[in-house]
């Protein structure tokens, strides 16, 4: 063996041997390939395409009826526990008080004493305003005042006078017909009501008679028409002076008389008396007899007749109805100019108010939420707020508890409030303060029934005004409760009912027949009698006992009533 070194490089023979023998190949190789067509080549990848495509979905289906629950048994086991029901809901948070403040006072802006953001105490001064406009306000709102007050005086007499009434007893003479449906006018005639139990004459005497003559003296009263003498009294004596044609002065002396039923108006009459001596009192002249009270009575409001009572010459005693109307629109316009009355009273206490103090101070502990005024700022009183102070210690939420849930709340109950920030979720405790028991429905016929409620949360700060808050309602829990997972609870034809392992057949004296396709293998439908429920676990009443391997429909949630098998 030759110790000299392997030479390894080719020779030039060589090199020119393999580049001829890697040229021959390359031309068998492209000779080769230059004899598939560009039609087979795409068939070929087609094939291998399908194959590929078919080959991965029998994989898929294999790999998921390995993994799928599908064929296998899920069961758990009935125990005891705790159980809740919980409502949850959303609504805004509010402040549970508010105080919207300047929305009726009028005048300029002085000075503003504090600005959004302030917390402020009873009293605290907020703004002053020049009353000056406030005091001509109060002064045209008192002239509009007394003219309100007589219009409503005026409303009420009318009203009482749609009633008319005997004023006092006595005799209706050129009394008028009316009927009942005629529509009066004010200012129409009914007749003549005179009192002629009693007459009246008026006398003159010569002032030689003056002395002589005095009230309560009796009287001999003549008539002529009648001749008959009828006794009298002296009622009056009126120191007048008349003067006769024959220039004789006399004075005046009233009488009256019992009317025996024969005497009316305009009967000429004479008297005497009959002085210390015996001697008679002759008076200068003769009078005419006159009724002792008499009235017209005419309609004082106008309205339809509903009762009519006029019968001429007819008696009737004080307080009598003669006549009634009706007349609706008076009694509208009252109630309208009452409710005017009671508004403009409450105006002139607010002007009142505003110039006894011009300075307006808060009347809650809070803070201020909202100032929309600065100094120089005209205030009209049209009512819109210019200062908002809340209370926001207390906030309340207002919500509606479903028809379904409100036999589960009650008043007092407490709340567990929910709520977003950058820094987080805050979560607070709340009770249900105000619950209504009358419901609103939120559509038409057959729509949900609501139950307004509203919750108050004692508040840190966080919560403000107007913010989204979620609540949870932990409205019923029962400890100790039988209950099993809420998916082995199956609902039959014949109610509620648990799937339980077919070897356990004695133990049941009900076993539901239940169609084949719809029962597990190895297993029986028995009856039972659930309770409250949730998302988890359902509560059995009855028909199971403790510790029973129960089957459970297949459900990608979690199961808390027991331990979970799969077979």
């Amino acid at each position: 063996m030759s110790n000299e070194p392997l030479n390894t490089e080719p020779t030039a023979e060589s090199a020119d041997k393999v580049q001829v023998a890697r040229n021959k190949y390359a031309a068998y190789e492209k000779q080769r390939k230059k004899g598939l067509s560009t039609k087979i080549k795409w068939s070929i990848g087609l094939v291998i395409l399908a194959v590929l495509v078919v080959g991965g979905w029998y994989l898929v289906q294999h790999l998921l009826k390995t993994n799928s629950p599908e064929g296998q048994i899920m069961t758990g086991y009935s125990m005891r526990g705790t159980i809740g029901a919980n409502i949850t809901g959303w609504g805004t948070a509010a402040p549970k008080e508010k105080a919207e403040l300047g929305g009726k006072m009028i005048g300029t802006v002085e000075e503003v004493y504090v600005r959004a953001g302030d917390s402020v105490a009873v009293g605290t001064p907020l703004f002053r305003v020049d009353a000056e406009e406030a005091r001509e306000k109060l002064s045209a709102a008192m002239k509009e005042q007394t003219q309100l007050l007589e219009r409503i005086r005026s409303l009420r007499s009318e009203i009482e006078n749609l009633t008319l009434a005997a004023p006092f007893s006595g005799h209706l003479i050129q009394g008028n017909s009316m009927k009942v449906g005629d529509y009066l006018s004010p200012g129409t005639s009914i007749g003549r009501l005179v009192d002629d139990s009693v007459m009246k004459l008026a006398l003159y005497f010569t002032y030689g008679y003056l002395d002589e003559i005095q009230t309560g003296m009796s009287a001999t009263i003549s008539v002529p028409a009648t001749m008959t003498n009828i006794g009298g009294t002296v009622t009056s004596v009126e120191r007048i002076r008349k003067v006769n044609s024959d220039g004789t002065v006399c004075f005046r002396v009233n009488f009256e008389m019992t009317n025996p039923g024969t005497l009316t108006e305009g009967l000429e009459a004479t008297a005497y008396l009959l002085n210390n001596s015996g001697e008679k009192l002759l008076p200068y002249d003769i009078g005419t007899l006159k009724f002792r009270q008499e009235t017209t009575l005419t309609v004082m409001s106008s309205g339809e007749c509903t009762q009519a009572n006029i019968i001429e010459y007819s008696d009737y005693t004080k307080g009598d109805v003669l006549l009634k109307l009706s007349n609706p629109s008076l009694h509208q316009t009252l109630d309208e100019e009452q409710k005017n009355l009671i508004s403009l009273q409450e105006r002139i206490a607010e002007y009142s108010s505003q110039v006894q103090e011009n300075v307006l101070t808060s009347p809650i502990n809070g803070m201020i939420t909202s100032m929309v005024i600065q100094p120089g700022n005209k205030l009209a009183g049209n009512g819109t707020p210019v200062v908002v102070i809340a209370d926001l210690s207390q906030m309340i939420v207002t919500t509606s508890i479903d028809e379904i849930d409100i036999s589960k709340v009650s008043l007092g109950m407490p709340v567990s409030i929910m709520f977003d920030q950058i820094d987080g979720t805050i979560f607070m405790e709340g009770t249900i303060t105000d619950l209504s028991y009358e419901a609103s429905s939120s559509g038409g016929k057959g729509s949900a029934a609501y139950f307004p409620a509203t919750i108050t949360i004692s508040n840190p700060g966080n919560l403000k005004p107007g913010m989204g808050v979620s609540y949870t309602i932990n409205a019923v829990t029962k400890e100790d409760v039988l209950m099993v997972p809420s998916s082995a609870i199956i609902n039959t034809e014949f109610g509620p009912a648990v799937f339980v392992r077919a070897e356990t057949s004695n133990m049941y004296p009900t076993v539901l027949e239940v169609p084949a396709e719809s029962l597990p293998e190895g297993f029986i439908a028995i009856p039972v009698s659930i309770g409250l429920s949730d998302a988890m676990n359902t509560e059995i009443i009855e028909g199971l006992g403790e510790n029973v391997e129960v089957y459970m429909q297949q459900s990608s949630g979690p199961n808390y009533g027991g331990g979970v098998i799969m077979k």
